[in-house]
């Protein structure tokens, strides 16, 4: 079964922790967190994010957004709860207080009970073009997480889907979150900035649930076997 976008919380942007507002989620899905900080105005690294439907996070790595030209760096970030987490109406998520945050949060159908987790080293560099790669072994959804530094400009997807762009109180695109589903081998990712600007990517692949297995009939007679 291939994987599909059940939905976003609206993301939040600030100084200090942030909750995203409530929505209802879903019984088996997936959900991936993604928030950002600029520690110009705060601390230097994010904080695992949390829920309150004590579910448990793990985050699959920070992005490091290194803006040399003005002494300041910036951080991103993709965690995830697994399907077997907790789900429901009223669900909110929060970030704890990282100084100038902004918080996007994604729920996925059609992934694995305990799906294989495959989650590429950081790509960073400092151009128009942010990407990343991730090889799997069977067929998964993927999911680019990137963040740029320096002043605003705008980005578009090139071979694959936006599923949420979070703006940071500079006014910056600060992160982009995009996808494809159903890829083997070793997928990639990639956007265009409209401007070169020091950018940080991830890439994150969860397995898809499989296709209900074949059963025959009980009864072969029914298919006129046996006559």
């Amino acid at each position: 079964m291939a994987a599909a976008l059940l939905g976003v919380w609206t993301a939040a942007e600030g100084s200090g922790a942030l909750t995203l507002s409530a929505r209802t989620s879903t019984s088996g899905s997936l959900i991936t967190v993604t928030p950002g900080v600029w520690p110009g105005v705060g601390a230097n690294s994010l904080a695992t994010p949390t829920d309150n439907k004590s579910n448990t996070y793990t985050e699959a790595g920070e992005i490091n957004l290194d803006n040399t030209e003005s002494g300041q760096n910036g951080y991103a970030s993709i965690a995830y709860n697994l399907p077997s987490g907790t789900r429901g109406t009223s669900h909110t998520i929060s970030e704890a207080d990282n100084g100038s945050n902004s918080l996007g949060a994604q729920e996925w159908s059609g992934i694995a009970t305990s799906p294989t987790v495959a989650t590429s080293a950081t790509a960073a560099g400092t151009s128009t073009a942010p990407s990343a790669s991730q090889a799997v072994s069977a067929s998964s959804l993927a999911i680019l997480v990137f963040g740029y530094a320096l002043t605003t400009t705008t980005f578009t997807v090139n071979d694959g889907t936006l599923a949420q762009e979070i703006d940071e109180n500079s006014d910056q695109q600060a992160v982009g979150v995009h996808y494809k589903v159903s890829q083997t081998g070793t997928p990639s990712i990639t956007a265009t900035l409209a401007a070169s600007r020091p950018w940080g990517a991830r890439l994150c692949c969860f397995t898809e649930s499989g296709g209900a297995a074949f059963s025959p009939p009980h009864n072969l007679m029914l298919l006129g076997v046996g006559r």
